[in-house]
């Protein structure tokens, strides 16, 4: 009896040491497929592939195309941003910027360059998305140090009001066309 249990515990030892192998391939797939997306996207939108796929509205204009597809405009063009600046622009390969978020790789777009790439990057794969937006804000303000940023003193402050829209959450800086403010 103690061996079929043995066999029993030992199979069940290598599913799920299988079963742990798919999971980490499978979440390196999904953590680039953005990449592969964003490409897709460029091509798509480029090209005008999407009017050749039939008569009907959703194929009429890119936006309606990727309404079609439950896409998010934004975001559709910020995988496309990222795809040709990362991508195309810098030579990363897509297997480099496994493991980073897409929106880290967003906060990167306004201060990437060639010449600071690798150390950004490098960056995105080990901050908190917070953590690298307080890196990017310090990069774009000048400053040289967190320690800076620690001890600054609030000398420039500049006003900002945002709008909510309170159906999906969205925050905006200025109210969108068509909008009206409900109290």
């Amino acid at each position: 009896m103690a061996d079929k249990k043995e066999i029993t515990i030992n199979k069940k030892i290598d599913e799920a040491a299988e079963s742990d192998q798919k999971i980490d391939k499978l979440q390196q797939l999904a953590s680039i497929s953005f990449l592969y997306l964003g490409a897709e996207l460029k091509k798509q939108k480029e090209e005008k592939l999407y009017k050749y796929l039939g008569e009907s509205p959703e194929y009429e204009s890119f936006e309606s195309y990727l309404k079609s597809k439950n896409i998010e405009l934004r975001k559709a063009y910020y995988l496309i941003q990222i795809h040709t600046i990362f991508i195309e622009g810098l030579n990363f390969k897509e297997e480099e910027l496994s493991g980073i978020h897409w929106t880290s790789l967003r906060t990167l777009l306004p201060i990437v360059k060639k010449e600071n790439a690798q150390e950004l990057v490098e960056k995105a794969k080990i901050l908190t998305r917070g953590h690298l937006e307080t890196e990017v804000r310090q990069l774009r303000s000048g400053l040289t140090s967190l320690k800076d940023l620690d001890n600054c003193k609030h000398e420039n402050v500049e006003r900002i009001i945002f709008y909510q829209c309170k159906t999906c959450g969205e925050r905006f800086k200025y109210l969108p066309e068509n909008s009206k403010i409900i109290k």
